[in-house]
Formats: structure tokens, C-alpha cells, sequence
């Protein structure tokens, strides 16, 4: 039972929450309540031999205190003195086993006792006599001291501790300590110190990075490394530098999306003659976390996205803007998490439609199959035709332009089921597309020889004036880097613009019954063929062009466009 105040209360001297009443006690009065008035009684002795009382009565006999005054004038013990020392490194001598401290801060030396030793113990019980002096000196100054029975100052309870020393320590630094073990939880893929898996490093075109070939821990530390706190953190800030040079190469559009938007445009002569194209790519993948409470929350579970590439070439004559080439492809795999695999394409050249699948209202169906079309026309046109007689033998030459146009396509998706629960695996995802438009404008002249017209042989030359070219490759998948054999995700985007002049060949061709049977290239050349990089990922890790982002590093906050944070940089 807990008593509150009342009969022998001590007026706070003994926390309330410690008295107990009723069930009798030592000396307690009639009537008292319980132990709120007890004062213990304290007679000094010297038994038993060895004791505390004994021990200290033995220091004072072989060396007596030193009395002097503090700054109030109130008679203190003067502490200060060479004495001996218990322990030490050394043997015999200054600060040695049975020697004596180096620094004499005044008083002599204290007097050897040959059997218990007391004068190790005379300074620190010099101090502790002090320290009830000086509180005594504080109760009749009538200053709070621990001397008080009327006084809480000297209260204590365990959880006093915890407060003072606990507590107050476990906030210091809180934040600075909250970012290392951050730090350590990344790159050890949440504390894997001990994990086994190796992988062969890629080359990475950065400074501070593992070297290329060398066999690294994916996840764990080196025992090596353990020696000391700096090891480690040089060993993880290695990690860290390779995984920040691979995130260089992959664009960040914004928090948790990866992604990219380039568009721009080019026009050559004047408003008479000339031509231009303009082109947009545009990309985006989301990553989506799992919620689960567990060890793999926020652990990236799945994602969505789309990619769209448009491109216009076109001819000005005569201040009439004619349309050369214009292509379009859009895929959307899981856009906003949605479950659908869907895309359209389309293409046309001088007005001339080569295909047509789908549209933004009516997209056909990519998921979990891809869709290829491989549509290339070529055609001749012939302007000029001039026959004339050399003896029995018809020579006849022919003039004209030529055109090749289509594109080569391919789109697919990988749709995700949706569970996104990291313990169940990754819900696979993916967006494809590869698509290759192109056109080509020539002149092509020919000579041949035949007898009436009907047998005979020939020579063609081709040559391209104008060839435009818009390779597109764009792939983002989630699932397993084949290096380490863990989750990742990985990137291989590439669009160039290539512009090719007079490129050509020479065919000597067959003539049968008026008509041409066989064709064979005799030579060929490349002309001028200059490409542009509009965009590309770069090949620093992986098979190809793919770059392979390990997922265990992309934390929660990890993915942010560049100028925010270290995670990206634009390319």
C-alpha cells in the first residue's frame, strides 16, 4: 500500500512513491504510517577486520588528514598529495606498479602501510569526506543539499538515469547517426555484411570506382575491410561511385520516374527551296514500391510506363511544304499501374500511306506478345528514254528517279499482375519498341545494248541523292541483371538521325524477250552517310547498349531528377 502525506510526513525528503506503510517496520513510532519519519542510526565501528569502516579508520590512522579551508572559509581535508598507485604498465618507478604519479600537486608524500596498503585509498577517501563536508557546509547556508531531510534535491531513481544519460545521448547527433546508418543499410543491401555474392565489375568511366574485371562483394564488406571505420566507408563509397556513375547514364525525370523528353527541329534554305525534319522522343518508367509492412517495404516491387517517338521530314519547292517521311510509335506498358499492354504505329511517306495500326482511341493489344511489321517499297520513275541504231545493235539509254521507303517495327509489353509484394518476387515488367523508318531519293541512269530490242545486255548506275534515317531503339525492362544474377533494371535507348548522300552502286543486268532477267552488282560505294546521336544510353554495364541499375541501392528517395539530388545527371 502507498501512503501519501500525512502523520511523519518528511516533506518531500523521501519520494512518496518509496514509502510504504502498515505491515509494521523497524523502529517506527505508534501511529507513525509508515517510514516517512525514519532516521537511521549510524554507530561507527571498526569490526569487522577488512571492512569498509575499518579500512577508512585505518587510513586516517597511518595518515591522518590535512585540514585547510575552501573559498568560504569552511574547513576542508587538503587532498592533494604524491601518492602511490595501485596499477600501471610500467614496473617500478614514476607511474609504475608501486611507483609514484608524476605530478606532485603539492603536500608530501604519504606514509607506506606495509600490510593493507591504505595510503592507495587515502586521496579518493580524502574526497569522498569532502564531498559530505561541502554538502553540510550547503544545508547551514541553507542551500539545497543532499544533507536536507525537508530537501528533494538529492532525490534519485533509476529512471533519473535514463533520462540524464540515456535518453539525452540516444538524441545527440540523432540526425547525423539516423544518415550514416542509412548510408551503411544502402549499401549493404539493408546490413548484408556477410553475403557472399560476387560479380565481375564493368567498365565505368568514372574516378573512384572498383576496377573493370575485378570480382567484387555485391553486398557484403570484406573481413579485410573491417579493420577499421575508414576501410569500410572507403570500401561502400567505392560501391557507391560505380552504381552513381551507371545512374549518369539513365535520365531522371522526376521523384520515383525515370525518363526523358527531347524534341528539336532543323530547316535548310529558303522559303523557295529546302527542307527540314523535327522529331520528338519521349519516354517514362515509374517504379511503384511495396506497402507491406515487413523487411521490404518501399522495396521497388514493379512498374509503368510508356514511349512515344514521332518524326517529319519534309521538302520545300516552290514555297510548298511537301511531306517526305512522318512516323509515330507509342507503347504503354502498365501506364499509371493500370494492367493493359497497348501501343500504335504509323507511317507515312509522300503522302503515301505504308501502315496504319491503331491510334490513341483504339489501340491494339501489346501485352505479353510483340507485334512486327516490316513494310520497305521501292519504286522507279523514268523521265527520259533515248534509243538509237549503231548497226544491227540497239543502244538505248534511260534516265529517271527511284525512291525507297518504309520502316521495320517492333513493339511488345511485359504486363505486371499487379500483386507488387517483394517476398512473392518481382512482378515482371517491360515496355519494347524498336523502329527503323527510312527513305530514299535517287536518280538512276541506264545503257543498254540489244538486237531488235528483245536480247542484250546492260549497265545501271543508282545514286542516292537524299537518304533519311531514324533508328529507334528503346527498352526498359524489370527483372535480373545477368552480370550478378540480382534485380535490376535495366535501359537501352538509342535514337540517331543518319543523313546519307551519294551513295550508289553499278549493275550490269540481263535482257531476255524485252525484259530484264537477271541483275548483277558489279560495285558499290557509301557515299556520305553522317549520323547524329539524338539519344542513347551508354554502354557501360551489361551486354549491347543496356545499363543495368542494381534495384537494392534505390532506396526510398534514391531516384531524383538531376540538380536535386546525386542520383542523375542529364544527358
Amino acid at each position: 500500500m502507498i501512503n501519501g502525506p500525512g502523520p511523519g510526513s518528511n516533506g518531500g525528503a523521501i519520494p512518496f512513491a518509496v514509502v510504504v506503510g502498515g505491515g509494521g517496520g523497524i523502529d517506527q513510532g505508534p501511529g507513525s504510517g509508515g517510514l516517512a519519519n525514519y532516521v537511521a542510526t549510524f554507530t561507527p565501528g571498526t569490526t569487522p577486520i577488512g571492512g569498509l569502516s575499518f579500512m577508512v579508520d585505518h587510513t586516517w590512522q597511518a595518515n591522518p588528514p590535512r585540514w585547510t579551508t575552501d573559498s568560504a572559509g569552511n574547513p576542508i581535508l587538503n587532498c592533494d598529495t604524491q601518492r602511490r598507485r595501485s596499477t600501471d604498465n610500467g614496473v617500478n618507478g614514476v607511474n609504475a606498479i608501486d611507483g609514484t604519479d608524476a605530478i606532485v600537486l603539492g603536500g608530501t608524500n604519504l606514509q607506506v602501510d606495509g600490510f593493507f596498503h591504505t595510503e592507495r585509498m587515502w586521496a579518493s577517501t580524502c574526497q569522498l569526506t569532502n564531498l559530505i563536508l561541502t554538502e553540510w557546509y550547503r544545508k547551514i547556508a541553507g542551500t539545497p543539499s543532499c544533507l536536507d531531510m525537508t530537501s528533494t534535491a538529492c532525490d534519485w531513481m533509476p529512471q533519473d538515469f535514463v533520462d540524464r544519460f540515456v535518453t539525452r545521448n540516444m538524441s545527440y547527433a540523432s540526425a547525423a547517426k539516423e544518415i550514416e546508418y542509412s548510408y551503411c543499410k544502402r549499401w549493404t543491401n539493408a546490413g548484408s555484411w556477410d553475403d557472399t555474392l560476387t560479380a565481375k565489375q564493368p567498365q565505368l568511366s568514372c574516378p573512384g570506382v572498383f576496377p573493370k574485371g575485378s570480382t567484387q562483394l555485391i553486398y557484403g564488406v570484406p573481413q579485410s575491410k573491417r579493420n577499421s571505420l575508414a576501410s569500410i566507408r572507403q570500401y561502400l563509397d567505392t560501391r557507391r561511385n560505380g552504381f552513381e556513375c551507371l545512374m549518369k547514364s539513365v535520365p531522371v525525370a522526376l521523384p520515383e520516374v525515370f525518363g526523358k523528353v527531347k524534341k528539336d527541329s532543323n530547316h535548310l534554305g529558303n522559303g523557295e527551296f529546302g527542307g527540314g525534319y523535327d522529331y520528338d522522343l519521349e519516354w517514362h518508367a515509374t517504379v511503384k514500391r511495396d506497402q507491406h509492412a515487413g523487411a521490404n517495404k518501399d522495396k521497388i516491387c514493379t512498374m509503368g510506363g510508356s514511349m512515344q517517338a514521332g518524326f517529319n521530314a519534309f521538302a520545300t519547292l516552290f514555297s510548298d511544304n511537301i511531306s517526305i517521311l512522318d512516323a509515330n510509335v507509342h507503347v504503354r506498358s502498365n501506364e499509371n499501374f493500370d494492367g493493359k499492354g497497348e501501343g500504335w504505329a504509323n507511317l507515312v511517306v509522300a503522302s503515301f500511306t505504308v501502315f496504319d495500326q491503331g491510334d490513341e482511341q483504339h489501340p491494339i493489344s501489346i501485352a505479353g506478345n510483340a507485334v512486327n511489321l516490316d513494310k520497305l517499297n521501292n519504286d522507279k520513275i523514268q523521265f527520259v528514254e533515248a534509243p538509237f541504231q549503231v548497226g544491227w545493235v540497239t543502244v538505248t539509254i534511260k534516265a529517271g528517279i527511284f525512291f525507297d521507303y518504309g520502316a521495320t517495327l517492333t513493339i511488345g509489353a511485359d504486363v505486371p499482375s499487379g500483386k507488387c509484394d517483394v517476398s512473392q518476387g518481382l512482378d515482371a515488367w517491360g515496355a519494347h519498341a524498336k523502329f527503323e523508318p527510312q527513305a530514299d531519293l535517287g536518280v538512276w541512269v541506264s545503257a543498254d545494248a540489244t538486237i531488235g530490242g528483245a536480247f542484250g545486255v546492260g549497265l545501271e548506275v543508282d545514286l542516292i541523292l537524299l537518304g533519311l534515317g531514324l533508328p529507334l531503339t528503346a527498352d526498359v525492362v524489370l527483372g535480373v541483371d545477368p552480370n550478378t544474377q540480382q534485380p535490376a533494371i535495366s535501359f537501352d535507348a538509342e535514337l540517331d538521325f543518319t543523313l546519307t548522300t551519294l551513295k550508289g552502286e553499278l549493275d550490269f543486268y540481263i535482257i531476255a524477250f524485252f525484259i530484264k532477267v537477271a541483275s548483277f552488282k558489279i560495285v558499290g560505294w557509301d557515299g556520305f552517310v553522317q549520323k547524329f546521336p539524338i539519344f542513347r544510353t551508354h554502354a557501360e554495364s551489361g551486354p549491347g547498349n543496356a545499363v543495368y541499375i542494381p534495384l537494392a541501392p534505390l532506396t526510398k528517395d534514391a531516384i531524383h531528377p538531376p540538380g536535386t539530388h546525386d542520383a542523375s545527371e542529364d544527358i
